[in-house]
């Protein structure tokens, strides 16, 4: 069975369950309330002593009022109880709800009272007629935009009423003798449950798999950390032979047993019916904290095996832990390896273009003593990852621009910052924080190669090389060294193909000597970011243009015009 054959669940309804993380029919039926309204017990007027939401039984006497007021539509009804105490009942932008409710029909209502003097007024109630859940125990469910809570409540309602979806997977002697709900039953009465002692029963029911399940995960790990420790003793004393440690098996325990407490955290903090949370199993906590240090293991583990979708989900994870609730009693500031692992769980989340968790955990990289640098480019390709309109790219610059205002000597930002600016047409704004960069500090590595690449846009080669060149002597790494080179080479390439452009008829010698000249010149620099570039990563920046210059300078049958003609890829 699929979501798709459930009564009332369209491809509307199916791609807002999906928002939710609901993409099954177990998903759906494991999708618990976070809290519940109890509507059993009916309020008469004459009890209702001050303002809150209540439960009534109600006869509606009259339509009084029905009309626009300052572009609000307001509804109101006379209503009466069994004690034939008045009352109002008023909706707001409802235009359906005079046709729905019928005069001289009694209705079993929930909503706010609001007390008016001696009067009571009843505030956008629910009504039994479109709910019928009204002297029941209401769930409250996890929502978003587009479905409300009774969306789902008669999702779950029309589910229900087929057959059992669980295969019962405890022995029946041992549910009987731990008198314990059938998995059915339980997941019937945590959705919706007939009073408090239904609710505790499901609960209890629930949290005992999974701390079954925890227990196992745990027997596993307990295991293969003593062989663990077994081996590290032997080694320290000397002693030869190793036990075999089965590491997958390991790292997966220690994620099920993860899964697990999670899910008894969540059982053990639900409010029952009456809106109380008493959590049993606060202890969890303490044994499972240690097991952290495995997660890292464990991501290490499947990063060496090319898996990197489960060392994802292990440094994730750890990331994460760190922020769950079960484990607030621990210091997380005091945790030496949170934010180098979030470095790498930030990168592993940008590639899979999970661009939320990119961002939180890119807030811990950038607090690493020797991630710090790496995970702000890394904040930087995620923001720009991002961007879809105009308007987003104007966003992001501006974000750029606060980073770059608390942090002006990064060059990183000030060349992403003018880019985008660049990009955007607002060129003046991109060069006058260059300008204004350089004038601070003549020095200033970024401001140079953007004003280098702002003169060569405007094929003003000569200035553009210049400032290459007073950056080539600040670059500090390879790949950088290799970039300008090829963008230096090709301001002298571009120089001499537009002269010899320009030129009408046969070159003369005298002017090829000078063509050749400059064209010399962008080999020496290209020549040097080819040296550089031994694994040709950034070969698209040289190759062709020193073709281009081995073609004019040696001709087009010279060794080194079709080496370079091999390595871009041009057909001669």
């Amino acid at each position: 069975m699929e979501l798709k054959d459930i009564k009332g669940i369209g491809e509307k309804k199916i791609a807002l369950l999906n928002k939710l993380g609901i993409f099954t029919v177990n998903n759906l039926l494991e999708y618990f309330p976070y809290s519940y309204i109890d509507t059993t017990k009916f309020k008469k007027i004459s009890e209702i002593t001050e303002e809150g939401s209540y439960s009534y039984r109600l006869k509606i006497i009259s339509l009084m009022e029905n009309r626009k007021k300052r572009n609000i539509r307001v509804t109101k009804f006379l209503a009466m109880d069994e004690e034939m105490n008045y009352c109002t009942i008023v909706y707001f932008n409802n235009i359906f709800i005079s046709k729905n409710l019928k005069i001289n029909n009694v209705y079993e209502i929930y909503g706010r009272a609001k007390l008016l003097g001696k009067n009571v007024e009843i505030q956008s109630p629910t009504m039994q007629n479109k709910a019928n859940i009204i002297g029941s125990i209401i769930p409250q469910y996890h929502l978003c935009k587009g479905i409300s809570n009774l969306d789902i409540v008669k999702i779950i309602q029309n589910l229900l009423k087929k057959n059992s979806y669980f295969e019962e997977k405890i022995p029946s002697n041992i549910l009987n003798e731990l008198n314990l709900e059938s998995y059915d039953n339980a997941i019937r009465n945590i959705h919706f449950p007939k009073d408090n002692e239904g609710f505790i029963r499901a609960k209890r029911r629930l949290a005992f798999d999974e701390i079954f399940y925890f227990q196992l995960a745990m027997k596993k790990v307990n295991a293969e950390q003593g062989i663990q420790l077994e081996n590290q003793t032997n080694q320290q004393m000397g002693k030869e032979g190793n036990k075999p440690v089965d590491e997958k098996g390991l790292y997966e325990a220690v994620g099920q047993a993860f899964d697990a407490a999670e899910e008894i955290v969540k059982y053990d903090n639900m409010p029952n019916a009456k809106g109380k949370v008493k959590p049993k199993y606060t202890g969890l906590a303490d044994q499972l904290y240690p097991l952290r240090g495995q997660l890292i293991n464990g991501g290490i583990f499947y990063q060496g095996a090319k898996d990197d979708a489960n060392a994802y989900k292990y440094l994730a994870r750890y990331v994460e832990s760190a922020d769950a609730p079960l484990f607030s009693k621990f210091d997380k500031s005091k945790d030496e390896n949170l934010n180098e692992i979030a470095y790498f769980a930030t990168y592993y989340a940008y590639q899979n273009k999970d661009y939320p968790k990119a961002e939180k955990y890119v807030a811990y990289a950038l607090k690493s003593k020797d991630r710090a640098k790496d995970a702000q480019q890394l904040q930087l390709a995620i923001l720009g990852a991002q961007l879809k309109t105009r308007q987003d790219s104007v966003a992001y610059a501006d974000k750029l621009a606060g980073i770059y205002a608390q942090d002006p000597e990064n060059d990183a930002v000030l060349t992403t910052l003018t880019s985008i600016y660049s990009s955007l047409g607002m060129q003046s704004k991109a060069e006058e924080i260059v300008n204004a960069a350089l004038a601070k500090n003549p020095n200033s590595y970024g401001a140079l190669v953007m004003l280098g690449q702002f003169a060569s846009q405007k094929k003003d080669y000569d200035k553009a090389a210049d400032y290459l060149s007073k950056a080539l002597a600040l670059a500090k790494d390879d790949n950088a060294k290799i970039a300008i080179n090829a963008s230096i080479g090709q301001c002298w390439f571009y120089k001499a193909q537009d002269r010899v452009a320009a030129v009408k008829g046969v070159l003369s010698p005298a002017a090829r000597a000078q063509f050749n000249e400059v064209y010399n010149k962008a080999i020496s620099y290209l020549e040097a970011a080819k040296q550089l570039d031994t694994l040709k990563e950034q070969k698209s920046s040289w190759a062709y243009p020193l073709y281009g210059c081995y073609y004019f300078v040696k001709g087009a049958q010279a060794p080194e015009t079709l080496e370079a003609a091999s390595i871009a890829g041009v057909q001669q």
